[in-house]
């Protein structure tokens, strides 16, 4: 993937990447870069659909979580059926991305 999808990963993370990808182009693989920007539009239905689903997962339990986890099964919970029907449908919309 384009290097630009991984600006928000931690350095350790980039460098794995990039020495990964040098491995497998020692091992005869000719890598080259494939745009996967319009993974960004689904990451945003995915993060609400996951929160939804731990919610309803761990319904009754949430003071057990570090506040930033109950925070997120708190928003989760509180995320519509309605709501969660329109983001399930919104991938769909996305391009398909042939290799």
């Amino acid at each position: 993937m384009d290097e630009n999808f991984l600006n928000d990963c931690d350095a350790e993370i980039v460098a794995g990447f990039r020495a990964a990808v040098q491995e497998l182009e020692s091992l005869g693989l000719n890598a080259k870069p494939v745009d996967v920007s319009w993974w960004s539009e689904a990451l945003i239905s995915f993060a609400p659909i996951q929160a939804w689903e731990a919610a309803r997962i761990h319904a009754g339990n949430f003071e057990h979580f570090q506040p930033a986890i109950r925070e997120r099964l708190e928003w989760g919970a509180g995320i519509t059926t309605a709501e969660i029907i329109a983001l399930r449908v919104a991938p769909r919309r996305l391009p398909r991305q042939n290799g």
